[in-house]
């Protein structure tokens, strides 16, 4: 899963843009992605979509902690399918969202 990927964001060095959208990503994977990428994992990453997962609130804190310290870094979510929760939570994802032009390099599974 997330971890797997996580692990390998060293061999992936020119990796821009990455789409785990409708691939159960939950509030575990979100928080992992978090940690990997707040340890500068995929450093050249610009963009993070997870729309129509199930993150959750501790996913999108720990996102959002990301984004905070990884200005350079977008990360798209689907309101109304990412579960989040209550009302300041959504407000949180809100917070998160952001569209940037498509990078030329990307990967989606």
């Amino acid at each position: 899963g997330v971890s797997a990927l996580t692990d390998a964001f060293h061999v992936f060095d020119e990796l821009i843009e990455l789409r785990l959208s409708n691939n159960q990503v939950g509030a575990r994977g979100a928080v992992g992605l978090a940690t990997a990428l707040g340890l500068g994992g995929a450093a050249r990453l610009v963009r993070l979509t997870l729309a129509s997962n199930r993150i959750g609130p501790e996913g999108v804190a720990a996102l959002r902690g990301v984004g905070a310290s990884r200005a350079e870094l977008s990360i798209a979510l689907s309101l109304q399918l990412a579960e989040v929760g209550a009302a300041g939570d959504c407000r949180a994802a809100t917070a998160l969202a952001g569209e940037r032009p498509r990078p030329a390099h990307s990967w989606s599974p």
